[in-house]
């Protein structure tokens, strides 16, 4: 899991201080469908366990550049408007 960088402090957030997580999947065309569904059962735990609120953003089937990934351009835009604690 990423944790966020806290740009006001210049210090990584700890897990004590994540609230709030970001769950990004991405699963190639190519891929296992049931891959990303195990991933995902794993993060909702691993959120849940630790009382982290969360949201879930899925691609499927993406180009190979990140201008080719609408949902990866969006996560990015959340992240740098510092609305989650981790991805």
């Amino acid at each position: 899991m990423a944790i966020n960088y806290q740009k006001e402090t210049n210090k990584l957030k700890t897990l004590e201080d994540v609230k709030d997580v970001l769950i990004y999947l991405r699963r190639s065309q190519g891929d296992d469908l049931n891959i990303l569904e195990k991933h995902e059962m794993e993060a909702i735990r691993v959120c849940e366990q630790n009382g982290w609120s969360y949201i879930i953003k899925k691609e499927i089937g993406s180009g190979d550049s990140i201008d080719d990934r609408p949902v990866m351009v969006e996560v990015l835009e959340l992240v740098e408007e510092g609305r989650f604690d981790a991805v």
